[in-house]
């Protein structure tokens, strides 16, 4: 799903440079679109890792904001390993692990549905129950494993 990678790219963009964007998302969108020109003149596959990559050079330049770790975003579509839940459970509690540092952190699961049901196939009962418990399973995981002083935003894409 395109949509819900460009909402996850722009959430990270607007949390790493808070400090520049002060939450407008068309300053947001303006560097979204200079990191994707800049991704498209090179010759490796786009994805979350390369993505991360162009963000870190940008930060070289104008630097990261103190906010930009309290945010964390897992893309289940880019990452294949995610799509077992022993797997998905190992990099959630990675992610809250350095969530734990701030106050208040954010996690973004992007295109989760894409583990329960496949391209081109559609939602039955079975499958239905089978998201739901995922999602239900996730947020009790993250109730479970933060503090409430530090709480941390579960949000799904």
């Amino acid at each position: 799903m395109k949509e819900a990678s460009e909402i996850a790219q722009l959430l990270c963009i607007n949390t790493c440079f808070a400090h520049l964007t002060r939450s407008d998302p068309y300053l947001a969108r303006q560097i979204k679109d200079a990191v994707d020109r800049s991704l498209s003149d090179s010759s490796c596959p786009v994805n979350k890792l390369a993505y991360e990559k162009a963000l870190t050079r940008l930060a070289r330049t104008f630097g990261f904001s103190p906010e930009a770790t309290s945010f964390a975003w897992i893309d289940t579509e880019q990452d294949h390993g995610c799509r077992d839940p022993l797997w998905l459970r190992e990099t959630v509690m990675f992610h809250l692990k350095k969530l734990a540092r701030h106050p208040h952190g954010t996690l973004l699961i992007a295109n989760l549905s894409t583990v329960i049901r496949p391209e081109g196939k559609r939602w039955t009962i079975r499958r239905r129950k089978a998201y739901a418990e995922m999602i239900g399973w996730l947020r009790d995981l993250v109730r479970a494993r933060t503090i409430p002083e530090r709480p941390v935003d579960l949000l799904f894409l």
